[in-house]
């Protein structure tokens, strides 16, 4: 599985939408000239009709998000470091998590 490379960024979107939704976020990167935003997700403030929840949630997932493709790569190391030195349990769990990352798992 692929996915765009890294580095990924966040910003918050509200310059795009209701200023009610403070907290939605757009987490993207930018292309090999550096000048064009490519879109990869979002997070959005949960509201509803009678609820309106700004806990900062949606801006901790977008930080989460973007952050996917060194929290990968950081995983690949630690496996390649702990792989034969008895951390079978530590191993096996990085393993888990890359395969998952990597749509082999679900």
């Amino acid at each position: 599985m692929k996915h765009t490379k890294g580095p990924w960024e966040y910003k918050k979107a509200t310059a795009e939408r209701n200023e009610d939704q403070e907290e939605d976020c757009i987490i993207y990167c930018k292309d090999k000239n550096g000048t064009t935003h490519i879109h990869i997700a979002e997070t959005f403030q949960y509201q509803n009709d009678n609820y309106n929840k700004s806990d900062g949630t949606s801006i901790a997932n977008a930080k989460l998000i973007a952050t996917a493709p060194e929290l990968l790569e950081c995983c690949k190391r630690a496996l390649e470091i702990v792989e034969g030195e008895n951390y079978d349990y530590t191993a096996k769990h990085l393993k888990q998590a890359i395969a998952k990352a990597e749509g082999e798992l679900k």
